[in-house]
């Protein structure tokens, strides 16, 4: 099992994040939250048999019925990292 946070890295981490760090820096706070008594962000790695990235993404919790994916083919895919609008930026900077 991976733990990806949304912005909010582990303690040790990151003090501050792109692109927030480039006209804010040190604006960033590691902070951890339970909504209902649960933490709310938090993910899960396997493998697939297929050679490719696979982010699969739930709004309201894994089995809310409400998710987006996002995949990835080839590295081409990855090169729009700069992009702000780009499917891969923000797991790019994470």
């Amino acid at each position: 099992m991976y733990v990806l946070l949304s912005d909010d890295p582990p303690p040790g981490g990151w003090s501050d994040t792109p692109p927030i760090a480039f006209e804010h820096g040190g604006s960033v706070t590691n902070v951890a939250v339970k909504v209902d008594g649960r933490r709310p962000i938090g993910a899960r790695a396997r493998r697939i048999p297929e050679p490719r990235l696979l982010f699969v993404s739930h709004s309201g919790g894994w089995d809310s019925g409400v998710s987006t994916e996002t995949a990835c083919d080839s590295l081409d895919d990855l090169r729009d990292y700069c992009q702000p609008h780009a499917p891969w930026y923000r797991s790019n900077i994470v």
